[in-house]
């Protein structure tokens, strides 16, 4: 049957349920920010920094926003959901 609000909607009918559910959704992986792809996700040592770099910390931080402070590195990565770093050479693999 069509909605009585909306006759271009269809809202159930006799014996019948239109039935909608919000799917949960959480963080996205951006796939490409800037001239930056996405690579892969990372893990550190207990006592060792993979990301030795600059950085820079905003609590606005996007990954958009990190990779427009990254002109002339060849890497950048988020961590902490607002720390941004950028280097060369990334010290360790992929978890």
């Amino acid at each position: 049957m069509t909605c009585s609000g909306d006759g271009t909607e269809l809202c159930g009918g006799p014996n019948r349920l239109s039935l909608y559910e919000v799917k949960p959704t959480g963080p996205s992986v951006v796939q490409k920010a800037g001239a930056f792809s996405f690579q892969n996700c990372y893990t550190e040592a207990t006592n060792n920094r993979a990301l030795s770099a600059k950085n820079t910390v905003a609590s606005t931080m996007t990954v958009e926003q990190c990779s427009t402070f990254c002109t002339g590195y060849t890497m950048m990565g988020v961590e902490y959901s607002q720390e941004c770093k950028y280097f060369h050479h990334l010290k360790y693999t992929p978890v």
